[in-house]
């Protein structure tokens, strides 16, 4: 919908020299949309034309051109307005305009349950309103018409340019009963660290249809907001509200009207806004030499006192401070161990029955490897038979040989030991520990001269070493 008025100089030079005014509507391809209705001029002297007069001097008074864009979605539309003196450059010509965009509909301006229903057709037009039962019967040429409430039928309305013929476009619609209803959400929407509100207005104009309330897409026309009983208000279709930092709790409400607020409706919302906050933190980092630490978009490798302003998420201003220490890295451990080859080493989580040397690198609390060496020696164990467990002497021996045999694939043992019962110790003999076996596959168990005859035990130790644990008994 664009209006616009003209006031054009008359000196009387004729048509092709006069001062004049053009309009050109054109599409995204430069072209005049529509060669009888896209494009208008007028010269002092357009007979066709209402002018005013005052002296030289003649107007054209505000006019409307509708446009229906409903062909010409997606694409581009100019409007291009040309107002030129005469060709003698001595007498003015010039316009005013406005342009928007408007609603193809009629409106109706009454609401509730009124017994007539006003409805009003777009501004700056020509109009000729008819029935859906006989459109050849002209009911009013005015803008508005008033007709019953409960008239169900559907009214039509011929719209057409002040000043060129068949360039309009045809409206309709139905009686229905309008009611305002007030809706509004909100939204947090803190920002450069001020604690904001924003609320969106969702109200519209609601009818009836077979006694069921349902919403329409016509807007209400006014809007009244009010916060906390009168501490804010506005009159806009939507507020951005600022709260304190440390948050508040608002009781909003919305008033809405039409038909110049013969019907109002309203509604209450009570909001809880969260608070907001300057952030200030101090960290502590201890971390391994030869180690950096990125803090404000930069490697840190030296101790010290760093410090990064930003801001949070809300625009406050935020301050961290790393006090960044470093520690030496650890030295390396070395363990030594020996088990036996039926024995398994837990080393680190790792089961370990091989001689070898292992490595375990370790993280200690800051962050440095620490590196555990094993050297691990697999001892495999003595094995060896001895046939017959009992044994007998005669009453003059001086000693009793036990002989054995080495079993293939075992250590030979280098060491014995020979412990006795306590019967046997009290007849005089006593243990022998940790003798270096010179004689391989015999050892000598000395008779005391105490000794009486009886059963006695003994029990025989074979090592390899006096202090390893692999013996055979």
């Amino acid at each position: 919908l664009m209006k616009y008025a003209i006031v054009l100089e008359a000196p009387g030079h004729g048509p092709s020299a006069d001062p004049y005014f053009k309009l050109e509507i054109i599409d995204e391809y430069g072209r005049v949309i529509d060669p009888n209705c896209g494009e208008f001029e007028f010269t002092p002297e357009n007979e066709n034309i209402k002018w005013y007069k005052s002296g030289n001097y003649v107007w054209k008074d505000w006019t409307s051109i509708g446009l229906n864009l409903g062909d010409y979605h997606g694409q581009t539309i100019q409007i291009r307005l040309i107002t030129q003196d005469c060709t003698y450059s001595a007498h003015a010509g010039y316009a005013y305009f406005t342009l928007d965009c408007a609603d193809a509909a009629i409106k109706s301006t009454s609401c509730g349950e009124t017994i007539n229903m006003e409805m009003v057709a777009p501004d700056g037009f020509k109009y000729i309103w008819t029935r859906r039962e006989n459109r050849d019967s002209v009911i009013s040429t005015e803008q508005s018409i008033s007709v019953p409430a409960n008239d169900t039928t559907t009214y039509f309305c011929e719209v057409d340019y002040l000043d060129m013929e068949g360039c309009g476009f045809t409206l309709f619609t139905s009686v229905f009963p309008r009611f305002p209803f007030s809706d509004f959400t909100y939204k947090w929407v803190p920002e450069n660290c001020e604690n904001r509100i924003e609320l969106v207005n969702l109200s519209c104009v609601h009818t009836k249809v077979d006694g069921v309330e349902t919403p329409t897409s016509e807007k209400c026309e006014t809007y009244y907001w009010n916060i906390n009983g009168g501490e804010y208000e506005t009159a806009t279709e939507n507020v951005v509200y600022t709260v304190p930092r440390e948050g508040d709790t608002l009781k909003v409400t919305l008033m809405v009207g039409i038909s110049d607020d013969a019907c109002q409706d309203d509604t209450t919302i009570t909001i809880i806004v969260p608070p907001i906050y300057e952030h200030n933190d101090t960290i502590r980092g201890t971390y391994c030499e030869g180690n950096v630490r990125i803090f404000n978009d930069q490697m840190l490798a030296v101790p010290g006192i760093y410090t990064e302003y930003k801001k949070n998420i809300w625009g406050c201003d935020s301050v961290t401070v790393l006090d960044l220490n470093f520690v030496p890295q650890p030295d390396d451990v070395y363990l030594y161990d020996t088990i036996c080859s039926t024995d398994v080493y837990n080393f680190n989580g790792k089961e370990l029955n091989e001689s070898g040397e292992y490595t375990s690198i370790l993280k200690t609390k800051y962050g440095c490897d620490s590196i555990v060496i094993l050297n691990l020696q697999v001892e495999y164990p003595v094995a060896l038979d001895i046939k017959d467990e009992y044994r007998f002497v005669c009453a003059d021996d001086k000693k009793l040989t036990i002989e054995y045999t080495l079993k293939e694939g075992y250590k030979e043992p280098q060491f014995y030991s020979i412990l006795f019962d306590d019967l046997a110790k009290q007849s005089g003999f006593e243990d022998v520990e940790n003798v270096a076996i010179d004689n391989i596959g015999a050892l000598d168990i000395k008779i005391p001269n105490s000794c009486r005859p009886n059963s006695y035990t003994a029990t025989i130790n074979f090592t390899i070493s006096t202090t390893d644990k692999n013996s055979q008994k």
